[in-house]
Protein backbone atom coordinates (compact mmCIF):
# COMPACT_ATOMS: atom_id res chain seq x y z
CA UNK A 1 0.00 0.00 0.00
CA UNK A 2 1.39 3.38 -1.34
CA UNK A 3 0.53 6.27 1.06
CA UNK A 4 1.17 9.67 0.13
CA UNK A 5 3.36 11.95 2.79
CA UNK A 6 2.55 15.69 3.51
CA UNK A 7 2.59 18.16 0.48
CA UNK A 8 5.18 20.42 0.40
CA UNK A 9 5.93 23.28 -2.01
CA UNK A 10 7.90 22.64 -4.82
CA UNK A 11 11.83 23.94 -4.77
CA UNK A 12 13.58 25.18 -8.17
CA UNK A 13 17.09 26.39 -7.82
CA UNK A 14 18.13 28.19 -11.62
CA UNK A 15 21.96 27.96 -11.92
CA UNK A 16 22.41 29.95 -14.85
CA UNK A 17 25.80 30.34 -17.00
CA UNK A 18 26.51 34.01 -17.89
CA UNK A 19 29.48 33.10 -19.86
CA UNK A 20 27.13 32.85 -23.14
CA UNK A 21 27.06 35.21 -26.28
CA UNK A 22 24.36 37.80 -25.99
CA UNK A 23 21.75 36.15 -28.25
CA UNK A 24 21.74 32.88 -26.08
CA UNK A 25 21.69 34.32 -23.07
CA UNK A 26 18.89 36.74 -24.27
CA UNK A 27 16.86 33.89 -24.94
CA UNK A 28 17.85 31.84 -22.05
CA UNK A 29 16.83 34.90 -20.34
CA UNK A 30 13.47 34.69 -22.11
CA UNK A 31 12.80 30.78 -21.28
CA UNK A 32 13.31 31.43 -17.66
CA UNK A 33 10.89 34.10 -17.49
CA UNK A 34 8.31 32.41 -19.10
CA UNK A 35 8.76 29.40 -17.05
CA UNK A 36 7.90 31.47 -13.61
CA UNK A 37 4.63 31.35 -15.24
CA UNK A 38 4.47 27.73 -15.42
CA UNK A 39 5.09 27.02 -11.78
CA UNK A 40 2.55 27.47 -8.72
CA UNK A 41 2.16 30.65 -6.79
CA UNK A 42 4.06 28.74 -3.68
CA UNK A 43 6.64 26.51 -5.35
CA UNK A 44 10.18 28.26 -4.02
CA UNK A 45 12.49 29.37 -6.45
CA UNK A 46 16.21 30.59 -6.31
CA UNK A 47 18.69 32.12 -8.37
CA UNK A 48 22.54 31.22 -8.77
CA UNK A 49 24.72 33.15 -12.06
CA UNK A 50 28.20 31.77 -12.38
CA UNK A 51 31.04 33.28 -14.31
CA UNK A 52 34.61 33.64 -12.89
CA UNK A 53 32.75 34.20 -9.89
CA UNK A 54 29.70 32.33 -8.16
CA UNK A 55 26.51 34.63 -7.16
CA UNK A 56 23.92 34.13 -5.07
CA UNK A 57 20.94 36.20 -5.72
CA UNK A 58 19.18 37.65 -3.01
CA UNK A 59 15.44 38.12 -3.86
CA UNK A 60 12.32 40.34 -2.77
CA UNK A 61 14.65 43.04 -2.31
CA UNK A 62 12.36 46.22 -3.82
CA UNK A 63 14.39 48.67 -5.99
CA UNK A 64 17.98 47.57 -5.82
CA UNK A 65 20.03 43.83 -7.23
CA UNK A 66 21.73 42.31 -4.34
CA UNK A 67 23.69 39.47 -4.31
CA UNK A 68 26.64 37.21 -2.83
CA UNK A 69 29.55 36.64 -4.12
CA UNK A 70 31.90 33.29 -4.11
CA UNK A 71 35.73 32.71 -5.49
CA UNK A 72 35.27 30.24 -8.55
CA UNK A 73 38.32 29.15 -7.74
CA UNK A 74 37.96 27.73 -4.53
CA UNK A 75 35.28 25.19 -2.94
CA UNK A 76 33.48 25.85 -0.12
CA UNK A 77 32.83 23.78 2.95
CA UNK A 78 28.98 23.49 3.71
CA UNK A 79 29.02 25.28 7.16
CA UNK A 80 31.51 28.32 5.11
CA UNK A 81 28.20 28.92 2.72
CA UNK A 82 25.91 28.61 5.34
CA UNK A 83 27.98 31.56 7.67
CA UNK A 84 28.22 33.21 5.27
CA UNK A 85 24.91 33.53 3.46
CA UNK A 86 23.76 33.81 7.37
CA UNK A 87 21.62 30.82 6.54
CA UNK A 88 21.01 29.99 10.30
CA UNK A 89 20.27 33.42 12.06
CA UNK A 90 18.37 34.89 9.49
CA UNK A 91 15.21 34.90 7.12
CA UNK A 92 16.21 32.86 4.02
CA UNK A 93 16.64 35.24 1.54
CA UNK A 94 17.24 33.76 -0.93
CA UNK A 95 14.60 31.21 -1.62
CA UNK A 96 11.36 32.45 -1.54
CA UNK A 97 7.73 31.56 -2.98
CA UNK A 98 7.11 32.88 -6.60
CA UNK A 99 4.07 34.37 -5.96
CA UNK A 100 5.72 36.39 -3.45
CA UNK A 101 8.97 37.64 -5.96
CA UNK A 102 7.65 36.88 -9.15
CA UNK A 103 8.38 40.59 -10.39
CA UNK A 104 11.79 41.09 -8.77
CA UNK A 105 13.18 38.05 -9.73
CA UNK A 106 11.79 39.09 -13.72
CA UNK A 107 13.20 41.68 -13.50
CA UNK A 108 16.70 40.24 -12.12
CA UNK A 109 16.69 38.10 -15.17
CA UNK A 110 15.90 41.31 -17.47
CA UNK A 111 19.07 43.04 -15.86
CA UNK A 112 21.39 39.63 -16.55
CA UNK A 113 24.60 40.70 -18.07
CA UNK A 114 27.06 38.20 -19.32
CA UNK A 115 29.75 37.99 -17.74
CA UNK A 116 32.13 41.14 -17.22
CA UNK A 117 35.61 39.57 -16.54
CA UNK A 118 37.50 40.27 -19.91
CA UNK A 119 38.26 37.00 -22.00
CA UNK A 120 42.11 37.73 -23.76
CA UNK A 121 42.27 36.20 -27.08
CA UNK A 122 43.28 32.88 -27.18
CA UNK A 123 41.58 32.18 -24.34
CA UNK A 124 38.43 30.27 -23.04
CA UNK A 125 35.99 32.07 -20.70
CA UNK A 126 36.73 31.25 -16.91
CA UNK A 127 33.70 29.43 -15.99
CA UNK A 128 33.20 27.88 -12.63
CA UNK A 129 30.07 25.16 -13.25
CA UNK A 130 31.59 22.97 -10.34
CA UNK A 131 31.54 25.70 -7.44
CA UNK A 132 28.18 26.76 -9.17
CA UNK A 133 26.96 23.37 -8.49
CA UNK A 134 28.49 22.45 -4.73
CA UNK A 135 26.95 26.27 -3.45
CA UNK A 136 23.82 25.22 -5.14
CA UNK A 137 24.04 22.02 -3.29
CA UNK A 138 25.11 23.41 0.38
CA UNK A 139 22.08 26.04 -0.07
CA UNK A 140 19.76 23.56 -0.29
CA UNK A 141 21.54 20.92 2.07
CA UNK A 142 20.88 23.97 4.95
CA UNK A 143 17.62 25.18 3.90
CA UNK A 144 15.59 22.05 2.41
CA UNK A 145 17.21 19.02 4.21
CA UNK A 146 15.60 15.47 2.79
CA UNK A 147 12.93 18.04 1.18
CA UNK A 148 12.11 17.17 -3.05
CA UNK A 149 14.06 19.62 -4.60
CA UNK A 150 15.43 20.47 -8.40
CA UNK A 151 18.61 22.34 -9.44
CA UNK A 152 18.81 23.00 -12.78
CA UNK A 153 21.51 23.90 -14.30
CA UNK A 154 21.81 25.75 -17.68
CA UNK A 155 25.74 26.11 -19.43
CA UNK A 156 27.15 26.88 -22.63
CA UNK A 157 30.38 25.25 -22.45
CA UNK A 158 32.99 23.60 -20.46
CA UNK A 159 34.31 24.28 -16.94
CA UNK A 160 37.47 26.16 -17.13
CA UNK A 161 38.41 27.12 -13.08
CA UNK A 162 38.24 25.33 -9.96
CA UNK A 163 36.90 22.08 -8.75
CA UNK A 164 35.71 20.69 -11.72
CA UNK A 165 37.89 21.92 -14.44
CA UNK A 166 37.84 19.82 -17.10
CA UNK A 167 40.18 22.02 -19.50
CA UNK A 168 42.42 25.13 -19.14
CA UNK A 169 41.33 28.99 -20.03
CA UNK A 170 44.26 28.37 -22.45
CA UNK A 171 42.61 27.53 -26.36
CA UNK A 172 46.09 26.27 -27.01
CA UNK A 173 45.02 23.30 -24.92
CA UNK A 174 42.51 20.87 -26.59
CA UNK A 175 39.45 19.24 -24.51
CA UNK A 176 40.02 15.54 -23.93
CA UNK A 177 38.37 13.76 -26.99
CA UNK A 178 36.84 9.88 -26.95
CA UNK A 179 40.30 8.51 -28.15
CA UNK A 180 42.04 10.66 -24.97
CA UNK A 181 39.34 8.92 -22.52
CA UNK A 182 39.95 5.48 -24.06
CA UNK A 183 44.12 5.65 -23.10
CA UNK A 184 43.63 7.68 -20.13
CA UNK A 185 45.40 10.75 -21.68
CA UNK A 186 43.25 13.40 -19.63
CA UNK A 187 44.53 15.65 -17.15
CA UNK A 188 41.62 16.63 -15.75
CA UNK A 189 39.24 14.01 -15.94
CA UNK A 190 39.44 11.92 -12.78
CA UNK A 191 39.76 14.90 -10.10
CA UNK A 192 36.25 16.34 -12.08
CA UNK A 193 34.23 13.01 -12.24
CA UNK A 194 35.18 12.84 -8.81
CA UNK A 195 34.04 16.26 -7.53
CA UNK A 196 30.88 15.64 -9.48
CA UNK A 197 30.32 12.27 -7.88
CA UNK A 198 30.20 13.49 -4.71
CA UNK A 199 28.32 16.32 -5.07
CA UNK A 200 25.81 13.64 -6.76
CA UNK A 201 25.80 11.87 -3.65
CA UNK A 202 25.30 14.93 -1.44
CA UNK A 203 22.37 15.80 -3.30
CA UNK A 204 20.79 12.18 -3.49
CA UNK A 205 20.71 11.82 0.02
CA UNK A 206 18.67 14.66 0.20
CA UNK A 207 15.91 14.38 -2.15
CA UNK A 208 17.42 16.07 -4.65
CA UNK A 209 17.85 16.80 -8.32
CA UNK A 210 20.05 18.01 -10.23
CA UNK A 211 19.35 18.53 -13.79
CA UNK A 212 21.59 19.66 -16.66
CA UNK A 213 20.72 21.79 -19.95
CA UNK A 214 24.23 21.94 -22.14
CA UNK A 215 23.75 24.27 -24.74
CA UNK A 216 26.82 24.33 -27.34
CA UNK A 217 28.48 24.07 -30.21
CA UNK A 218 31.57 22.39 -28.85
CA UNK A 219 31.74 19.78 -25.51
CA UNK A 220 30.89 20.97 -21.95
CA UNK A 221 31.96 18.33 -19.78
CA UNK A 222 28.15 15.76 -19.70
CA UNK A 223 30.78 13.02 -19.55
CA UNK A 224 32.14 14.14 -15.85
CA UNK A 225 28.81 15.70 -14.52
CA UNK A 226 26.32 12.65 -15.97
CA UNK A 227 26.62 11.07 -11.94
CA UNK A 228 24.65 14.16 -10.67
CA UNK A 229 21.68 13.26 -13.40
CA UNK A 230 22.15 9.56 -13.09
CA UNK A 231 22.16 9.07 -9.19
CA UNK A 232 19.31 12.19 -8.71
CA UNK A 233 17.06 10.77 -11.68
CA UNK A 234 17.41 14.41 -13.15
CA UNK A 235 17.07 15.46 -17.01
CA UNK A 236 20.25 15.66 -19.31
CA UNK A 237 19.51 17.78 -22.34
CA UNK A 238 22.24 18.61 -25.30
CA UNK A 239 21.40 21.22 -27.97
CA UNK A 240 22.98 23.45 -29.96
CA UNK A 241 21.89 27.16 -28.48
CA UNK A 242 19.49 28.32 -26.15
CA UNK A 243 18.02 30.16 -28.76
CA UNK A 244 16.60 27.34 -31.12
CA UNK A 245 13.10 25.94 -30.23
CA UNK A 246 14.44 22.45 -30.04
CA UNK A 247 15.26 23.76 -26.00
CA UNK A 248 12.33 25.96 -25.81
CA UNK A 249 9.61 23.25 -26.37
CA UNK A 250 12.46 20.71 -24.11
CA UNK A 251 12.24 23.30 -21.01
CA UNK A 252 8.66 23.69 -21.57
CA UNK A 253 8.23 19.65 -21.36
CA UNK A 254 9.75 19.59 -17.80
CA UNK A 255 6.64 21.61 -16.39
CA UNK A 256 3.84 19.39 -17.95
CA UNK A 257 0.79 19.03 -16.20
CA UNK A 258 -1.44 15.56 -16.37
CA UNK A 259 -5.17 16.10 -16.55
CA UNK A 260 -5.11 16.62 -12.57
CA UNK A 261 -3.29 19.79 -13.12
CA UNK A 262 -0.56 18.51 -11.55
CA UNK A 263 3.24 18.15 -12.25
CA UNK A 264 4.23 15.15 -14.19
CA UNK A 265 7.56 15.23 -12.47
CA UNK A 266 8.22 13.65 -9.11
CA UNK A 267 11.07 13.95 -7.04
CA UNK A 268 11.68 13.45 -3.06
CA UNK A 269 9.77 9.96 -3.03
CA UNK A 270 10.27 7.48 -0.64
CA UNK A 271 10.46 3.55 -0.55
CA UNK A 272 10.51 1.43 2.23
CA UNK A 273 11.11 -2.34 1.18
CA UNK A 274 10.05 -4.97 4.07
CA UNK A 275 10.93 -8.50 3.26
CA UNK A 276 11.50 -11.41 5.12
CA UNK A 277 14.03 -13.09 6.99
CA UNK A 278 14.81 -15.69 4.08
CA UNK A 279 15.02 -12.58 1.71
CA UNK A 280 17.80 -10.22 1.12
CA UNK A 281 17.33 -6.98 -1.25
CA UNK A 282 20.58 -6.87 -3.50
CA UNK A 283 20.18 -3.92 -5.07
CA UNK A 284 17.53 -1.44 -7.48
CA UNK A 285 17.15 -0.31 -10.82
CA UNK A 286 17.02 3.63 -11.65
CA UNK A 287 17.65 6.52 -9.66
CA UNK A 288 17.39 4.62 -6.17
CA UNK A 289 19.62 5.93 -3.28
CA UNK A 290 19.91 3.68 0.43
CA UNK A 291 19.79 5.96 3.46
Amino acid sequence: TMQRGTSSPCVYVFVVDTCLEDEDLQALKESLQMSLSLLPPNAVIGLITFGKMVHVHELGCDGISKSYVFRGSKDYEVKKVQDYLKLSSSPNKFLQPVGKVDMSLTDILSELQADPWPVPQAERPLRSTGIALSVAISLLECTYPNTGARIMLFTGGPCTQGPGRIVSHDLKELIRTHHDIEVGNCGYMKKASKHYANLAERAAKNGHVVDIFACALHQTGLSEMKPLCNLTGGHMVLGDAFDTSLFNHTFQRVFVKDTQNTFKMAFGASLDVKVCRELKVSGAIGPVVSR
